[in-house]
């Protein structure tokens, strides 16, 4: 049976929460100028990486930097967190420790949990935070820009015609490895990844952000 990952971006957080975790190979991208003094918990399983004061494409940069990095790990399931994720999404840990067999199947801890404002099921994914929208032309970089500098076909955004984002607050996700990262192939993620550079200005990253949902779901292979 095929094992799952959780991804964490962290810059100054307390992450003692990740002893809550259950069963899942964990990866802590530390992005503060240094680990002195920091309490990190020593469980198995757990890769650290430091990565001070790097914060070119802020959360996004980490999601892609990872994605590369371990792209052809077989897992299952990836989560992609932030240091503190519980301002975006109050029950994250219950939400990482739900095994299922279909992803589909989040709907009912969600229902459980009565808590469908911070959580909700996307088809290959789970979005862990409460829903916001963004027109195209929001955060200094219009999606359709950002979109086009890395090659994601426009038309993946277009809904009513006009470019539209519903996307989680704090980019957040549970993601089906296959269908939402091995539908790209290693240069495709690479090629993101060059492309985010070292552009730290804000409404780059948060544009760039705002494009997750689309970008999981965007096929190489498809034709636009």
């Amino acid at each position: 049976m095929k094992k799952n990952a959780v991804v964490i971006a962290r810059y100054n957080e307390d992450i003692n929460w990740i002893n809550q975790l259950e069963d899942v190979d964990i990866y802590i991208y530390n992005k503060s100028e240094d680990l002195v003094g920091i309490d990190i918990p020593d469980i198995p399983n757990t890769i650290i990486e430091h990565l001070p004061n790097n914060f070119s494409g802020r959360d996004a940069h980490t999601h892609v930097y990872h994605i590369c990095k371990y792209y052809d790990k077989d897992y299952e399931t990836i989560t992609f967190l932030q240091g503190h994720p519980f301002d975006h999404c109050p029950h994250t840990v219950p939400y990482v420790n739900y095994k299922c067999k279909n992803l589909i199947d989040y709907n009912n801890i969600i229902k459980d949990l009565n808590d469908d404002q911070f959580c909700r099921v996307a088809g290959n994914f789970v979005e862990l935070g409460y829903m916001a929208t963004c027109l195209s032309v929001e955060w200094g970089h219009g999606l359709d820009v950002v979109a086009s500098e890395i090659s994601l076909p426009v038309k993946v955004l277009t809904d009513k015609n006009e470019l539209v984002r519903h996307f989680p607050a704090g980019i957040q996700f549970i993601v089906n490895k296959s269908a939402c990262i091995d539908n790209k192939s290693l240069l495709w993620w690479k090629n993101l990844l060059e492309q985010i550079g070292d552009r730290s200005e804000w409404g780059y990253a948060h544009a760039l952000e705002r494009l997750f949902p689309a970008i999981w779901d965007y096929n190489e292979c498809d034709k636009y």
